[in-house]
């Protein structure tokens, strides 16, 4: 009886102890996500203290990333096509939830350039798009554009027409806000 309540006691304390390091490394990759995001934020900071990010009828800012391929995109790689950019992160359920619908765009819409861009390396960019089928171009450890989120939040999705000028910009997503978005796409290629 004494080595069964033994066994017990070190079956719980083992458990206990792969729940404690389980736990560890949870909070451990959120603080790592938490950093990464105050870091990618901090070169949109004006002057007095607001976020930018463009606007309909900005030009669209210069930018240079590799994809989880290694190719380069650059404001060169877009000239005289509509682009559609949608920033998100991994600890974001709405941008997570939405990028299976954002792929069918490319098949409504092919003759459009799609973007995703995120601050996550190529291998985790990687393997969370491929677990949701998002088939868009897929720029990694962005330093240009995550910048943008500022303090209005996951997912920016922005449209770039053929005159490198933005036609629509919007934080966060919803049915309503998706409708939008292709409108402004589809008015780009007009």
């Amino acid at each position: 009886m004494k080595a069964i309540i033994l066994l017990t006691a070190l079956t719980l304390s083992i458990t206990a102890s792969a729940q404690d390091k389980e736990r560890d490394a949870i909070v451990q990759h959120y603080m790592s996500l938490s950093a990464q995001l105050k870091a990618s934020t901090q070169s949109a900071i004006k002057s007095d203290g607001s976020f930018y990010y463009p606007h309909a009828g900005d030009k669209f800012p210069t930018f240079s990333d590799k994809d989880i391929d290694g190719n380069t995109w650059n404001s060169d790689s877009i000239r005289g096509r509509v682009a559609v950019f949608n920033l998100w992160y991994s600890g974001c359920r709405p941008c997570l939830a939405e990028m299976p619908i954002l792929s069918e765009w490319k098949q409504q819409l092919p003759e459009v350039l799609y973007f995703s861009a995120t601050f996550h390396d190529a291998a985790t960019t990687k393997r969370i798009t491929d677990n949701r089928q998002f088939s868009w171009i897929h720029l990694v450890e962005d330093k240009t554009m995550m910048p943008w989120i500022g303090s209005l939040g996951f997912p920016l999705t922005i449209v770039v027409d053929k005159q490198g000028i933005v036609r629509y910009a919007v934080h966060g997503t919803s049915e309503q806000k998706r409708a939008e978005i292709l409108d402004a796409i589809k008015s780009a290629l007009k």
